[in-house]
This record gives structure tokens, sequence and C-alpha cells, in this order.
């Protein structure tokens, strides 16, 4: 703000109270202009610090939008600290779970950088968001009434149905809440990310380096955290098959530096021949473009591996049958006062899920191995809590 214009709002403040105020009119345009500079400052800035920021969003040939150092942080660095533009409750009423009020409330400047986010042209089959709105929105009238809103003017109403996509497909998740920021949900997912975005209560993200950035690297987070139906499973554990069957809820195949790696390190069997080296996966692309497992010789004593597919089968089985025992511990989590049988069943039956997978054949550093110890651990929680509330 240059002096010019500071003196022309001086002088306008003052003249509108100094017939009430005269002895304070000067220190009440002062503070005025102090605070109106303020909060133009805060809008421009959209609450993210510092400012000017050390990041800058840059359009590719063929991913959209990426987000960019301008300059180099070590591991564990604050890169950029964001507050939301606008938040909304995760569980309750209609109204409270929705952004549709909330968005309607903010500015209509706001309301424009909020739309210039990223939103897919319709909702995946298998969302939730899906099976409320519709894929196209087509049930999003029988929704508007249930947030408290009334009948809208088609062009906020296509507004409106584009800020549940964005919403769908870009909002964070923080202790009860979910939001979304002008800023931070322009990041791009990598299985491999360099930074990690950490929601305060406040609402405010705090996006922190994992491994050291160069000024003009690409900024990756990943979307996929803890599975919301299965809280025991950390996905960047999976393989590279399973990880993209996830991420394709966001309408695009991975194909960052990990998926890309053939060797699943991931997946990692015992030799049965001295029973003390390992196998590591390796996948194979064939003539036909699909990828087929191979396993590299033992590390101990360099035998191959001659029943790859007997292997891979128990693998898979005993995965459907490891979802399954997820299921049931996430559905008894959800309840109040879970029963100790049942809770005490389950931990019994990953227990010997993971006896099962050790006889046949996989490594203790397998990732289904150690997704049944965390099972195991989070049932024994979840006793413990089913014996303390009876």
């Amino acid at each position: 703000m240059s002096f010019r214009s500071w003196h022309t709002g001086i002088n306008a403040v003052r003249v509108h109270t100094q017939t009430l105020w005269p002895e304070l009119s000067w220190v009440l345009a002062v503070l005025c202009l102090f605070l109106v500079h303020g909060y133009r400052k805060r809008r421009r800035s959209h609450l993210l610090s510092p400012w000017p920021p050390p990041i800058e969003i840059v359009d590719t040939k063929d991913r959209g939008k990426m987000m960019r150092s301008l300059r180099s942080f070590q591991p564990g660095e604050v890169i950029v600290r964001e507050f939301p533009l606008i938040t909304w409750a995760k569980a309750g009423e209609v109204e409270d779970m929705l952004p549709i009020r909330n968005f309607l409330k903010l500015p209509r400047a706001d309301r424009a950088l909020l739309l210039s986010l990223f939103a897919p042209d319709e909702l995946p089959h298998t969302d939730e968001g899906a099976r409320l709105f519709g894929t196209k929105g087509e049930n999003l009238d029988n929704i508007l009434p249930a947030a408290g809103v009334s009948q809208l003017p088609q062009p906020l109403r296509d507004d409106v149905w584009r800020v549940l996509r964005i919403a769908d497909c870009s909002a964070f998740g923080g202790p009860g809440f979910s939001a979304l920021y002008l800023w931070l949900c322009r990041i791009n997912h990598s299985c491999s990310p360099n930074c990690y975005g950490e929601i305060r209560r406040c609402g405010e993200i705090v996006l922190m380096a994992t491994r050291p950035i160069s000024a003009g690297d690409e900024l990756n987070d990943s979307y996929l955290r803890q599975d919301p139906v299965r809280p025991f499973l950390e996905l960047l554990l999976l393989p590279t098959e399973l990880r993209r069957r996830r991420l394709r809820r966001w309408g695009f195949v991975c194909s960052c530096e990990r998926c890309c790696d053939l060797r699943e390190p991931e997946r990692v069997f015992v030799c049965r021949s001295c029973r003390t080296g390992l196998y590591s996966v390796v996948q194979i692309k064939a003539a036909d473009g699909e990828r087929k497992v191979q396993f590299t010789p033992c590390s101990h004593c360099g035998s191959v591996e001659s029943s790859v597919d007997e292997l891979t089968s128990q693998e898979s089985s005993l995965i459907s049958a490891a979802e399954s025992v997820a299921a049931r511990l996430a559905s008894l989590a959800q309840r109040s006062k879970p029963s100790f049988d049942s809770v005490a069943a389950e931990c019994l039956r990953a227990e010997s899920l993971r006896e099962q997978c050790l006889k046949s054949h996989l490594a203790i550093s397998h990732w289904l191995v150690h997704w049944l110890e965390s099972i195991g651990g989070t049932s024994n929680v979840l006793g413990a809590a089913a014996a303390i509330s009876k």
C-alpha cells in the first residue's frame, strides 16, 4: 500500500469519525487502516505461511498441475503451513457432514478460488458420495433440503455440485473434520512421497519434508493413508497392484518411481530348500503387456524356486482371509461397547493366520505378516476396552 493510498484512506476515515469523536478521529483512522491492510494481507496469502511461500504451482504437459519447491529442505523441516478455506464435520447430521452451507457462506472471491481446484467429471461408482449424490449429481436435489438449503439457481447449483466433487477427490481428513485447502489440495500423489501433511486440531495443515528436497523438485504426498474400512492397514505397505487398485478412485494409474519399479520388496518369501535365505518378488513384463511374478534366486543358497504359482496362490488366499478378519474388527471398533468374546475370537483368528503365513513360507518382513501383527495388537486393545466397559 503506497503512501498516497494510506493518506487518502486515513482522511476518508477521519471525515466519517470526527463528527462523533473529534479527538479520536486520527487514532481511529490509523487503526482502521491497519486492520484493513492486515485483512487484505491475510486474504491474499489465504492463511499460508511463510508468505511468499517457498513453493509454486506449475502446469505439466500430461499430469495437470504440480507443486514445486523453490528452495532446499532437510527431513523434518517444515515447508509450509496453511489454514483451510472451509471445514465440515465427518459425522453427525447431514447438514454438518456436507460442505454445502459453508461454501455458500464464503465471499464470492473465495468461492471462485475454491472452484478452481480439480474436480472429476463424475464420482466413482464404488464411492460413498456416489451412493449419496449419484455419480453425476442426479440425487443432489434430494440432498439440498436435508442440508438446510432451499432451491438454488442453476449456476449456483452447478457450483455446489462441483464443490462436492472437489471435496470427494481432494479433501484432507483431520481429527473429526474434513477440510479443503487452496494450495495443499493441489499436491500430487507418490507411493514414495518426499513430504507429509499433518493436520492439527485447529484445522492447520503442516507440510513437512520426509527426505532431502532440492530446489526445483516436485513435492509429493501420499493419498494412501489408513484404509477407512480396514483402519488397521497402512496402505503404503501394500504391493504395487493393490496400491494401484485403491488409487483408481482418483482416476489415474500411479506411475511414480516406486510403482514403475519391477521389484516388490514388500513381498518376501523364505527359501524352501535351505529355510534360511529369502526370495524377493520381481515382476516381469510379458509379451501381452501383463506382468508375471518371478522370484529372485535365494539370497543364501542361490536355489531357484520352481513353484512360484503355488506360493502366490497361497498368498492370495491368506490376504482374503486377513481382509475378512480386519473388516469384522472394523465393525467391532465402531461399537461403543464391543463384545469381549467377539474381539478375543478375532484376535485368535489373526494370530492363527499369521502362523499360517509363516508355514506358507511368507517371511517375517512380508507386508501381510506385518499387517496381521498390527491387527493382533489392535484386537488386544479392543479386548481390553471391552473388558473395562463391562
